[in-house]
């Protein structure tokens, strides 16, 4: 399908640069949240980005930062449950992404109570 171009929304946020951003995936399990967010290589984080990161760790979410070409991770920077502080992996694979999101579920799955 085709990809909605948010410039439409110019002007609808007052006097600021707030634009949307996209989510490149986005996990809930048992009302916890996991956010993750790829990237190239050597590419940063734009600021407007940060400051959403920021935000979403500050309700005790969860971001994981994949950064490297799609389907070959390089490094990770996870960032649990609000945690400010990541957990690197640096070198990544998709072995070590997998037991990431694994971790985080099983975590948030054994917060239920049975």
């Amino acid at each position: 399908g085709q990809l909605w171009d948010w410039s439409v929304l110019d002007g609808c946020f007052g006097d600021t640069k707030i634009a949307p951003t996209d989510v490149d995936g986005l996990v809930e399990h048992n009302g916890h949240f996991l956010m993750l967010e790829a990237k190239n290589s050597g590419v940063t984080i734009p600021v407007g980005q940060a400051i959403l990161h920021k935000a979403w760790l500050s309700y005790q979410h969860s971001l994981i930062v994949v950064y490297g070409e799609p389907g070959k991770p390089t490094r990770l920077e996870c960032y649990l449950f609000g945690s400010t502080q990541a957990r690197v992996s640096d070198p990544a694979t998709i072995e070590s992404l997998r037991s990431m999101v694994s971790y985080w579920f099983k975590k948030v799955h054994d917060f239920t109570t049975h």
